[in-house]
């Protein structure tokens, strides 16, 4: 378990005391008081401290996190108003388990003697080996006696070079590759969108993408992308909606929400290089991509699951990786749409608040989206971006450039639609139709997609296997 940085204050009513917990979930917190002890738990931190005088007990103290700034805030109030808590500052002495700071009594037990006990040795040790491992066994007890059976704890350093988020000699990522270090702890985390796990602080730029697109092929499910070619009535209607964007010749209206958020800021300057700068600009296509999927389909109405699905679209943020490329989700039609937004708006964008409200994927506003916002205001060319979204919009995509082979995929559902059957594949004729139009119908017909979704669905998935 880690020790979190905090510190403590205290006025006439309450001690407050304030730890750095970056990327936790907020929900997860447990928070204890029993007299004089404080303890605090959330994975992966820790920490239990022993004040001079009591506080009055309260299963729910009052608490609060912050989880664009890592802090979490907890207000304890004092079991007597106006007492003076002394050494708030010695670390240490807070740190130190109950009987250190001589809350407790000494044990109530003596061993007098252990000759008639089982030691629990090893029984191949004897003589002065035997006396040696009851010696370190001994010690053992008496150190976990002397924390109360708790968990030890140390003193937080202040020294960057030990610092429990050190990163030495670590990959950098994020904005101009100015961040690292917020994923060291990558395997403790919730953080589902991470597809590098423990890799995230140490994989090269290559190997990023490698990962990214051998998840991407793993996830890839031919008889999702026909179910809803098929049945496409719930993409029809996102592609219709007309309430997510202002049109390209609109002038964009902030609230002041909005105008607050950007005043919150950091105040930056950055040197950026020509190479730097184009990937600057490519990057904000995809980031932009994911934005307008999230509010088209939940029509301008951010979800829980929000921040989860910009992390989980976005190469840069999923496995940090700048590939100028952006997701097909299972609609070409779709996603043709959302190319047409992301022109629209590439003067702006609003993804930030979603990802400052989430306890853990707050990260990427912080590696992202706060530089992006800055960036987008004093450092972007207005020409620049208008250019590039006209590039956008004119783009001709290519179902044949995704690799998946999705025209072959349409020809085998069209095919199913107009009779085709598994059986068909057992026929001679089968090896006579393999035309991208598919096989001739037979004469037992087959299901409707409507009527057998699954069914359909795997046979157009066996046509397309058969002819490919």
């Amino acid at each position: 378990m880690i020790t979190p940085k905090f510190t403590c204050s205290q006025d006439d009513e309450s001690v407050t005391v304030s730890c750095y917990m970056p990327a936790i979930r907020a929900s997860e917190v447990e928070l204890y008081v029993d007299s004089t002890v404080f303890t605090l738990h959330v994975h992966p931190y820790f920490l239990r401290l022993t004040f001079s005088h009591p506080l009055l007990e309260d299963d729910d103290p009052d608490s609060s996190y912050d989880p664009s700034s890592g802090f979490l805030t907890v207000r304890l109030a004092k079991a007597n108003h106006g007492v003076v808590f002394q050494d708030l500052d010695l670390l240490s002495k807070l740190l130190a388990p109950p009987t250190v700071c001589g809350q407790q009594g000494p044990p109530l037990i003596e061993v007098l003697s252990s000759n008639e006990v089982d030691s629990g040795a090893p029984p191949s040790l004897e003589g002065e080996d035997l006396t040696e491992h009851l010696r370190k066994e001994r010690e053992i007890f008496l150190e976990a006696e002397r924390n109360d059976w708790h968990l030890p704890q140390t003193v937080p350093s202040d020294d960057p070079g030990q610092s429990t988020f050190a990163t030495s000699a670590q990959r950098r990522y994020g904005f101009l590759d100015a961040y690292s270090g917020f994923f060291k702890y990558a395997g403790e985390h919730e953080n589902e969108v991470n597809e590098l796990g423990r890799l995230a602080e140490t994989a090269s730029d290559s190997v990023r993408t490698e990962m990214r697109v051998a998840h991407e092929d793993k996830k890839w499910d031919e008889e999702y992308y026909i179910a809803d070619f098929v049945n496409d009535e719930e993409i029809q209607e996102h592609i219709a909606w007309t309430g997510l964007f202002h049109g390209p010749t609109e002038p964009i209206q902030f609230t002041e929400a909005e105008q607050a958020m950007m005043l919150k800021l950091p105040r930056k300057e950055y040197l950026i290089s020509p190479e730097q700068n184009r990937s600057l600009y490519l990057t904000l296509i995809t980031i932009l991509f994911a934005h307008a999927y999230d509010m088209r389909t939940t029509q301008h109405d951010p979800t829980t699951e929000s921040a989860w699905t910009l992390a989980i679209l976005t190469p840069c943020m999923s496995a940090l990786d700048i590939s100028p490329t952006i997701p097909l989700f299972r609609s070409w039609a779709l996603c043709e749409r959302l190319r047409i937004d992301v022109a629209d708006v590439l003067k702006g964008g609003r993804p930030k608040g979603i990802m400052d409200r989430s306890d853990v994927y707050y990260v990427y506003s912080k590696i992202w989206l706060d530089d992006y916002c800055l960036w987008i205001q004093s450092g972007a060319n207005d020409s620049t971006l208008e250019s590039l979204g006209e590039e956008v919009r004119t783009l001709t995509m290519e179902k044949s450039a995704i690799g998946w082979q999705l025209e072959q995929l349409e020809s085998a559902t069209r095919a199913v639609a107009a009779g085709w059957t598994p059986s068909d594949s057992d026929s001679d004729s089968t090896s006579d139709s393999n035309s991208a139009d598919g096989p001739e119908s037979s004469d037992s017909g087959g299901e409707s997609a409507e009527e057998e979704p699954i069914t359909t669905n795997c046979a157009i998935a066996e046509l397309f296997r058969a002819n490919r």
